[in-house]
């Protein structure tokens, strides 16, 4: 699909070939006329094994396939970085939950009905608290992955007007200002095989890097805040100290338990469901602290906290599945809107240099007591109801000699135990510049005339779920928006 050559000139630069610039790249050159180039820092592993088997995503976190990113240290340990009414589209889709027979997910569902919990299976509901199906982007014939790699981008590689280079870096964008002393992306700055290049875009440049290299472009090529830059020696081109703040990812906590003789959970997610801050039917009983969400007239606190004060939107998501060995389940827990925000930037004019990450997890205590009361909730899973019958007694995995009791208990061991999902966005944000936004609702960049980003970190709110169905959406409303642009 990719080639490690790169053509000096095209109309349409998108920076990263993951899931946004493979979208865009797939329909921007369904016009011929138009020239589109992907650059991708990475190697081609469309079709890699690993990549298509979606039990094997644990393989793909070393150097080979991704960017070994560390935060900064955070709280004690935590350190480490869709039937026939389904939709449709170029991703397979599959619905593992839709049907199940299996009696362990059967007495879930029961176990959930008794909290309050019906499920259902619309695919499409007018609230996020439930017990319902989800959608995986698997193939439900081949049970292989679907991504915009062997979907979008497979299927555009033999147009004669796209072309998709990998192991090629892009180190800056490269500006020049109009009349009206807007900036105009003129091209991209890129290192291929050890060699500085440039490369002409005639139309835009498209920022689709990721939450975390999206903004280090941003200020390595002069944009973000002042005091930083200049700090940096780098020409400040548009101010924005927007530029790397609102950081947002989903923590997540596992508990594994010991199945009885005989019970098997299967493969991949089995079930789940997602839990408000009360009780299905009563008033939320978490948010009582109002002193934590001062701050200024519409901060994002006060938009997190009407969304989770309704007994219908989900705080977190609980789910179980199976993972390293069949004799055991897992029983997870993912936070749905944190109220913490963190932050990315560089600390160098070097592109070699990692950025400063600091998720600042935790650091706004109403994260941590909502996780520390749907883990108590979780915690009894295993122990009580339907469920119960399938495991056994003082079954937990280690650390196993961590009691989870009360709030304290369940605090405590978040604060060691819990983990990234991998999910972060917000760090470009689609709000008014004044409110901390980075891009316009047509993405551009502000103070830009023709740099867009199209990637999860325009999000000014992280999706309660898993962000990648929100970032195929986003693509493809950018691509609408720049046809039109053009027509």
């Amino acid at each position: 699909m990719a080639t490690r050559s790169i053509t000096q000139t095209a109309d349409y630069v998108i920076v990263g070939g993951g899931t946004a610039g493979l979208v865009l790249a797939n329909r921007l050159s369904e016009d011929p006329q138009v020239e589109v180039l992907v650059i991708e820092s990475g190697r081609n592993i469309t079709e890699d094994p690993t990549v298509q088997d979606p039990s094997a995503w644990k393989s793909l976190l070393g150097p080979e396939t991704a960017w070994q990113l560390e935060t900064v240290p955070q709280i004690d340990e935590i350190a480490e970085i869709d039937s026939d009414d389904a939709p449709h589209g170029p991703i397979a889709v599959c619905f593992p939950s839709l049907g199940q027979k299996n009696p362990i997910a059967r007495a879930w569902n029961e176990q959930l009905e008794h909290m309050g919990y019906k499920t259902t299976a619309d695919l499409f509901p007018t609230q996020s608290a439930g017990n319902r199906c989800y959608t995986a982007a698997i193939d439900p014939e081949s049970m292989l992955r679907s991504s915009a790699g062997s979907e979008y981008g497979v299927a555009a590689s033999n147009r004669s007007n796209l072309t998709i280079t990998t192991e090629v870096t892009v180190t800056k964008v490269l500006f020049s200002h109009n009349a009206g002393s807007m900036a105009v992306a003129t091209g991209v700055m890129v290192v291929v095989d050890g060699e500085t290049k440039s490369i002409t875009a005639r139309k835009e440049v498209i920022l689709s890097a990721g939450a975390f290299h999206t903004p280090k472009l941003l200020e390595l090529s002069g944009l973000g805040n002042h005091d930083r830059l200049t700090e940096l020696g780098i020409p400040v081109i548009v101010e924005n100290p927007g530029v790397g703040e609102n950081l947002q990812n989903h923590l997540m906590c596992v508990r594994t338990h010991e199945l009885k003789g005989g019970s098997t959970i299967g493969k991949g997610i089995q079930s789940l469901a997602f839990l408000p801050c009360g009780d299905p039917q009563g008033e939320p009983k978490i948010l009582d602290n109002a002193s934590l969400l001062v701050g200024h007239e519409k901060n994002p606190h006060d938009v997190v906290r009407s969304i989770l004060s309704s007994p219908n939107e989900a705080s977190c998501s609980i789910f179980m599945t199976f993972i390293d060995s069949e004799d055991f389940a897992c029983f997870g827990l993912m936070q749905s809107i944190p109220f913490s925000r963190g932050s990315t930037h560089i600390v160098s004019p070097s592109p070699d240099e990692n950025p400063r990450i600091d998720p600042r997890f935790y650091s706004n205590a109403q994260d941590l007591d909502i996780m520390a009361h749907h883990l108590l909730t979780l915690e009894g899973f295993p122990r009580a109801g339907p469920v119960s019958s399938f495991f056994k007694p003082d079954g937990q995995k280690p650390p196993s000699n961590i009691a989870i009791t009360d709030l304290e208990s369940a605090k405590a061991y978040l604060r060691k135990n819990a983990v990234t999902t991998y999910h972060t966005c917000g760090t470009a944000a689609m709000l008014p510049k004044h409110k901390g936004g980075v891009v316009d609702q047509d993405l551009k960049v502000y103070g830009t005339e023709n740099l867009r980003v199209v990637d999860a970190s325009i999000f000014p709110l992280i999706p309660q779920a898993n962000p990648m169905s929100t970032v195929y959406a986003v693509a493809e409303r950018a691509a609408d928006l720049i046809k039109d642009s053009q027509a």
